[in-house]
């Protein structure tokens, strides 16, 4: 079962699926398509970060405090052995684990980002009394939970470090490809295609399109036999825009194209992914892996990626004869591997797909993590960050 934020409590069937709405309180998730929506509110920075002084870790903490208080969902889940929460928000594993406990079950806290680690919210970043209590609120999660689940090598090494004895508890499960059924049938290549899929600095304030564009240009410049063009779909804020469209004049003066465009659906995405020439992968985290590697593998075209050289992207994909790595502190020092990647992109070869990140080999993977070693975390162990007890309990 699946238990959600909504309008109202609710319980329905989506396809396989038993979903479970739960009220929020505070209506930041609608879900109720015969209601008619709220008219749209102007952006309040004001408000946001007020909203955000005021719940910890986030808003959502609202709707998740609620959660092992109400009786028709602990009807509903009586005898649940196993309660996976998955993050972000963070709110909902404290919110998790006390359901969890109520319920007499192990609480599994699914991590896909990091919380303390390379935070992106910037209360975070700036705030040292926010951190405090939030490294509180992180240990007594991270002491309640039976397994810990992060999508990288680096945020486990990061997390074991800071709770010692939680370490055996921690699992690596990545991300995995779109089922196979969301891919369009193979279709010829259109060399020299490249394709950018989602925002720069939308989507994280470090990626800025001057990152992946200006060696590109560089590349392109050595060689001008190669022509093609770029397709850059996405959310971009203003300031990328007026960063993109002035690429695309200096583009233009060496006959490529950048076609910048408002998002696309899904499926008209993986349709472009699946024909593209090349595909371009940016990203600044050190610990992160970007999710929208795992859909460009499947498709078996070349991928340059400019990420960190010390990061984990880059040890998840060195032995991969697909991906063109490129160290983003320092471009300049991989022009080789760029020109080959620009060459790769207007061959018609498709790589192996790589089968450690289909749903399958990752579905062992996370049942494996549901059979975990009992370990206890101590007041001592988290450094006096608040988790309490043995075999994992905790106040929260």
């Amino acid at each position: 079962m699946v238990v959600a934020a909504g309008c109202e409590d609710d319980l329905s069937r989506e396809e396989a699926i038993v979903v479970y709405r739960s009220r929020d309180p505070l209506g930041l998730y609608r879900t109720d398509p015969d209601r008619p929506a709220p008219a749209p509110r102007r952006p309040n920075r004001f408000r946001r970060m007020l909203s955000y002084l005021l719940f910890v870790p986030d808003p959502s903490r609202v709707w998740a405090s609620r959660l092992a208080a109400d009786r028709k969902l602990l009807e509903v889940l009586q005898g649940t052995t196993h309660v996976l929460a998955s993050s972000p928000p963070e709110s909902v594993h404290p919110g998790a684990a006390r359901l969890a406990r109520r319920l007499g079950a192990q609480y599994i806290m699914d991590m896909r980002d990091g919380w303390l680690d390379e935070p992106l919210r910037p209360l975070l970043q700036r705030s040292a009394l926010r951190r405090w209590l939030e490294r509180r609120l992180e240990a007594r999660c991270i002491a309640a939970a039976a397994a810990i689940l992060v999508t990288s090598d680096s945020w486990r090494s990061l997390l074991s470090a800071r709770y010692r004895l939680a370490g055996p508890r921690i699992r690596v499960l990545t991300n995995a490809y779109p089922p196979t059924r969301h891919y369009p049938p193979a279709a010829p290549v259109s060399a020299g295609l490249l394709v950018h899929a989602g925002r720069f600095e939308g989507s994280d304030p470090r990626r800025r399109p001057a990152g992946l564009l200006e060696p590109l240009l560089s590349a392109v410049c050595r060689n001008q036999s190669l022509q093609g063009e770029i397709l850059l779909p996405g959310a971009h804020t203003p300031g990328d825009l007026l960063a993109l469209e002035s690429f695309a004049t200096e583009f233009a003066a060496i006959g490529w194209k950048l076609r910048i465009s408002t998002p696309i659906s899904r499926p008209q995405l993986l349709s472009e992914l699946n024909i593209a020439g090349g595909l371009l992968l940016l990203s600044a985290s050190r610990a992160q892996i970007p999710g929208k590697l795992f859909e460009y593998l499947p498709t078996g075209r070349p991928i340059l990626a400019l990420v960190p050289g010390d990061g984990a992207t880059w040890r998840l994909c060195e032995a991969l004869e697909q991906v063109f790595l490129v160290d983003a502190g320092n471009p300049g020092a991989f022009a080789g591997r760029i020109d080959e990647f620009l060459a790769a992109a207007h061959d018609d070869k498709r790589f192996p797909v790589p089968p450690e990140y289909s749903e399958d080999a990752l579905a062992e993977v996370f049942l494996s993590s549901l059979v975990t070693p009992e370990c206890a975390i101590t007041a001592d162990d988290s450094a006096g960050a608040g988790a309490k007890g043995l075999n994992g309990k905790a106040d929260l």
